[in-house]
């Protein structure tokens, strides 16, 4: 896997990597807020649950219990904290590749619209989870131990 020297050419990777830990939790948060309002929604409005908003929500719960561990790997130096988020982050960034044909089928056939932003948006958050898996792992790799 590649590894990177700095976050964005001059921020060291454990600066990089609380920055990392700080937006991922950040906007875990800002989903599961929304998709809680938009369960909140469903049920209220068709009085049933949306299996995909309850698993949405799961994922997203997962993201924030392990940012919080990147956050306390980073800040304590511990190694052993910071794997489970590059797990997470690996699988959901996985999962954005595998969906991205179905996001857009779902664009055009709800929207009938334009979906050009919808793409934009979702091609950056796959960026932003790639380069954040990068500093991460490279900062994991100057904490653990050699073959660990």
């Amino acid at each position: 896997m590649f590894e990177v020297q700095s976050f964005c050419f001059f921020i060291s990777l454990r600066t990089g990597t609380k920055i990392v830990g700080f937006i991922s939790l950040l906007g875990c948060i800002l989903a599961s807020v929304f998709s809680i309002w938009e369960l909140v929604t469903m049920m209220r409005l068709y009085h049933h649950l949306e299996v995909e908003l309850v698993i949405d929500l799961l994922a997203q719960t997962a993201q924030i219990i392990t940012s919080v561990f990147l956050l306390l790997g980073a800040y304590q130096e511990k190694a052993r904290l910071i794997p489970p988020w590059l797990v997470i982050t690996l699988v959901s960034a996985v999962m954005e590749v595998v969906f991205m044909p179905s996001l857009v089928c779902r664009i055009i056939g709800y929207y009938h619209g334009p979906f050009t932003e919808w793409l934009i948006i979702t091609l950056f958050l796959l960026v932003d989870d790639i380069y954040g898996l990068l500093v991460v792992f490279s900062y994991y790799r100057t904490l653990a131990p050699q073959g660990y």
